[in-house]
């Protein structure tokens, strides 16, 4: 039996070296043949995103780092049809989270035993996969800034600066945005999060009714255009009550159509998906027929498997 362990060495401060020697220490010693490869080796992308062969016959995938480097995995696993789970050494962590994955090569093992293997719903952007969110907005404007500065895990308080530079001058892009061929929002500001899943970073959840196996994603408009209006939308999700505001936009859909501003200086869009700022995006943006930039999101018809702990938190 072979078993893949991937590892993102700039998460966790050193964590992730820990945690791959040791669960390579303890499946090895039960006989598990162990495959150790590391994010950050420059051939990984091309290996893992493309030449998923290399992992065909593994009985599982195990991504050492935060929700980044499970999404990083994503097209492998589905190529090669192998269950990934999810080693907690990122910040927010919310897939391990979402299915009570832990740091105990020993939950790992029972799972493994028992072959505890759901299919997730994976949401699709550029031809880019994401498993929790993509979202347009503030958060996406932070986790850009953080990705040209950052050059080791420095774990929450990296996203002090970029959070404070953010708030000078919050992003808030002008959008319309269609779900299944239905107009929901007509060229008004504000943020978008397309949730594939309940999780946000600092427990959030903007869209509580959203979940990997509903067969839909949960599109969230909150409109504003300053800082208070981000506050506020923040403060009411903490206190689980912008639910409950009537200006707050839901819609669930399998296709969700954004479209920029042609006016606007921010027409091109900032995405992040999983947490990670993805450049790719903004240059598949396409021009309508009135001219202004647009782009799909979609739930793909390829869903990932993965491996839980423990079937009742699916």
């Amino acid at each position: 039996m072979t078993v893949v362990c991937i590892g993102n060495t700039k998460s966790g401060r050193g964590l992730t070296r820990r945690l791959l020697r040791r669960f390579t220490d303890r499946l090895e010693s039960r006989g598990v043949r162990v495959l150790e490869l590391t994010l950050n080796d420059p051939n990984f992308p091309e290996e893992a995103r493309f030449d998923a062969q290399r992992f065909k016959g593994a009985r599982a995938i195990l991504a050492f780092g935060g929700d980044g480097t499970v999404n990083a995995v994503t097209d492998a696993a589905i190529r090669t049809e192998t269950p990934v789970y999810h080693i907690p050494c990122g910040n927010e962590n919310l897939i391990a989270r979402r299915y009570g994955m832990n740091r105990d090569p020993d939950t790992f093992l029972r799972a493994l035993a028992e072959h505890r293997v759901i299919h997730s719903d994976v949401g699709l952007v550029a031809g880019r996969r994401f498993l929790i969110m993509a979202t347009v907005g503030p958060d996406a404007r932070v986790i850009e800034r953080l990705h040209r500065t950052r050059t080791k895990a420095l774990g929450h308080l990296a996203y002090v600066e970029p959070v404070l530079r953010e708030a000078t001058a919050p992003y808030m892009p002008r959008l319309s945005i269609t779900v299944d061929d239905e107009i929901k929002v007509a060229d008004r500001p504000g943020w978008l999060i397309v949730a594939n899943d309940r999780e946000y970073a600092a427990r959030l959840n903007f869209a509580p009714d959203a979940g990997p196996l509903n067969r839909s994603l949960a599109a969230v408009f909150l409109p504003g255009t300053n800082l208070r209006d981000c506050f506020n939308w923040t403060l009411r999700a903490w206190a689980r009550r912008h639910t409950r505001d009537p200006r707050m936009i839901t819609a669930h859909g399998t296709k969700i159509c954004i479209e920029s501003s042609a006016d606007s200086t921010d027409a091109a869009l900032t995405f992040q998906l999983d947490g990670e700022h993805d450049p790719h995006i903004a240059g598949h943006l396409e021009p309508n027929g009135t001219a202004k930039p647009t782009i799909d999101i979609s739930l793909d018809n390829a869903r990932l498997p993965v491996l839980v702990p423990d079937l009742r938190r699916v």
